[in-house]
């Protein structure tokens, strides 16, 4: 499948943990609200990828009309891990964004053009 891909996947940049610390939401600046920013100076690449993934993850959970604990539920995950991946307490897993971009038929991962926009950090 990811051969037949229209992406150009050799060019995507995958966000890495190392020198991330603290929470996602750790880096919206003291002006700022989760998970529209603005971000610091220093934020790494990881941080606007976890923001972008909670703001679609939102957007699909209000639009399914699910509830929270259906969906964790269909996602094998406990409630808390959607409500701390939208409230940027936490990264949200390989497996998980996986699972809830098949739940919800939409993609939460975010698009190779809008990434090569990110900052560098």
């Amino acid at each position: 499948m990811i051969g037949t891909c229209p992406y150009a996947w050799k060019t995507v940049v995958m966000p890495q943990r190392t020198g991330v610390t603290g929470t996602p939401r750790s880096y919206v600046t003291a002006k700022g609200t989760w998970p529209d920013g603005p971000f610091r100076k220093d934020t790494p690449r990881a941080v606007y990828y976890a923001a972008d993934i909670a703001k679609r993850l939102k957007a699909a959970l209000e639009a399914s009309g699910e509830s929270v604990t259906a969906v964790a539920a269909a996602l094998q995950v406990a409630r808390s891990t959607i409500y701390d991946v939208i409230k940027g307490e936490t990264f949200a897993d390989v497996r998980t964004l996986a699972l809830a971009e098949a739940h919800f038929g939409v993609r939460l991962w975010p698009d190779p053009a809008e990434a090569a926009c990110l900052p560098e950090h």
